[in-house]
């Protein structure tokens, strides 16, 4: 029964960090899908974009801030958290 707890409370921050990601900017989406679904490096994305890998690393520092906040004040809204 506590797993089963779990596992709906993980499922929770899941939906809710779906949604928390659907609200970025498309850029921001590009660049974590292109980070974590694609399998890049940062060195790879830096020579993409024309930036440096440092600067892709405080950008998605700076997201993923942005989707810790907005899953915990949606779970905290929900009285999930």
């Amino acid at each position: 029964e506590e797993r089963t707890v779990r596992e709906e409370a993980l499922a929770d921050r899941r939906d809710v960090l779906v949604t928390c990601v659907e609200k970025l900017d498309a850029e921001s989406r590009e660049l974590l899908l292109s980070r974590y679904s694609r399998e890049n490096t940062m060195q790879d994305l830096a020579q993409e974009q024309g930036r440096s890998a440092n600067a892709l690393y405080l950008t998605l520092h700076r997201i993923r801030r942005r989707l810790l906040e907005c899953v915990n004040g949606a779970l905290r809204k929900e009285g999930l958290s």
